[in-house]
């Protein structure tokens, strides 16, 4: 058996939120998870051991997948970066020709007194 294993904590209110944004059954996404008596659990025996290989694959494809959905993420809070950029520019455009109309329609008034 593993003994002595240390894990991360943050403070209640914070785990709270987290597991309503997530709402995950997954016992790793667990604030409490302690990975060893998650292993000693998973394999009690020398015996279970044999389903390790399958364990350890099973864990790779779901971090391949976890891989590929931060990436995924990545890449559409970049695309949103650039759409955001293009609007704060379009909108500065905007505030420059308000301004000049502005400008020009004050020069007018100024000019017809």
């Amino acid at each position: 058996m593993l003994e002595g294993s240390s894990h991360h904590t943050f403070s209640a209110d914070f785990e709270k939120v987290l597991q309503q944004v997530i709402g995950s059954t997954d016992p790793f996404d667990d604030p409490a998870f302690d990975p060893v008596d998650y292993i000693n659990k998973r394999f009690p025996t020398e015996q279970s051991l044999g389903q390790l290989d399958a364990f350890v694959m099973d864990l790779q494809g779901r971090a391949k997948q976890l891989d590929e959905e931060i990436y995924a993420a990545v890449r559409e809070q970049a695309e949103a970066q650039k759409e955001a950029q293009a609007d704060i520019e379009h909108v500065k455009a905007a505030l420059r020709e308000l301004l000049q109309r502005t400008l020009h329609m004050r020069a007018r008034a100024a000019d017809s007194e």
